[in-house]
């Protein structure tokens, strides 16, 4: 991992004037990738508080929106595991230059949804939202079956069973009237 790297890791409260500090003396340093293939638009996805140093991230370089790492996770799978971000922004920002990001599956078939429906910080279900008004076809996607009727559901989960099920609904209707 370059300084980058860990610089956005570590966020500070003077995170983002550190991050151009390093920009500024290795301005590559925003497109390499570590071992992971991870970027550091990857790891400021995970960051608490990632909204200024992803939105420096992207306009340093917007293609790292599309980067997968060695795990066929771009930085909006990382994102929808975040518990700590307020998800509408995030998604926001990282969808306005990857616009079929949250159509991409990683290595093991999983879209950013189905990571954001495992997330249990606060914002989730909006997360969970804000990825199906991106892309309400993952409602037809095999992984988010809810196979194991023994899990408790949370508040954040059933509103978001809530949505994924008024979505597959509208979808249903759409095609029904097809």
């Amino acid at each position: 991992m370059l300084p980058l790297h860990h610089a956005v890791t570590n966020m500070s409260p003077d995170g983002v004037s550190l991050c151009l500090e390093v920009l500024s003396k290795a301005p590559s340093a925003v497109r390499h990738q570590d071992r992971e293939g991870r970027t550091p638009l990857h790891y400021a996805c995970l960051s608490v508080d990632p909204y200024d140093i992803v939105d420096m991230l992207l306009r340093e370089y917007p293609e790292g929106a599309n980067v997968a790492d060695i795990n066929g996770m771009l930085p909006l799978h990382w994102a929808a595991k975040n518990e700590h971000a307020e998800a509408k922004d995030l998604v926001d920002q990282l969808m306005c230059v990857n616009l079929d990001g949250a159509k991409t599956e990683d290595k093991d078939g999983m879209l950013p949804v189905h990571y954001a429906m495992g997330n249990k910080g606060p914002s989730s279900a909006d997360f969970v939202d804000a990825l199906l008004t991106a892309f309400p076809e993952a409602v037809q996607h095999g992984n988010l079956k809810v196979s194991n009727t023994n899990q408790t559901i949370n508040y954040s989960q059933s509103n978001m069973l809530n949505r994924v099920i008024e979505t597959a609904r509208i979808d249903h209707t759409l095609q029904t009237m097809e």
